[in-house]
């Protein structure tokens, strides 16, 4: 029953919306208007120079322009890049570090159990020796 409620009610409400009302906010302007300064803005186009190609040595100083003169966020930029970079830097170490610790790890690890396997083969020797010198004494009796 509440799913039939629920579907009547989605089908039966319709969204209704006024017009946009360009005409008293003034969201765009009249055609005329809009025309004239299209026109304007191809001729600003026209009339700026090209720009000269950047070469290498020069792209640095444009990035850094371009940085520099959007001020506050650029300034941002600037500091992330900073922190970032000590922090890949000090990961880097703190991550050689580790491969060392481990490296040490691993071989310690597998001097022990080359230790731990002769002894196993010396336990297995001396129980395959009981057993050959039970069978014997079985067979005397």
């Amino acid at each position: 029953m509440k799913i039939i409620l629920g579907l009547l009610l989605l089908l039966s409400t319709v969204a209704f919306a006024e017009p946009p009302n360009f005409d008293q906010y003034n969201y765009r302007p009249p055609p005329q208007q809009n025309i004239a300064q299209l026109q304007q803005q191809q001729q600003q186009y026209q009339q700026r120079p090209p720009k000269p190609e950047s070469s290498v040595n020069t792209i640095v100083d444009d990035v850094l322009e371009i940085i520099l003169a959007s001020g506050f966020p650029g300034a941002i930029i600037i500091v992330l890049f900073g922190y970032i970079y000590r922090n890949d830097r000090n990961n880097r170490e703190s991550q050689q570090a580790n491969i060392d610790r481990f490296s040490d790890l691993n071989a310690e690890c597998s001097k022990h159990m080359a230790d731990v396997s002769a002894k196993l083969e010396g336990i297995e020797r001396e129980i395959e020796q009981g057993k050959t010198l039970q069978l014997l004494n079985a067979k005397r009796s």
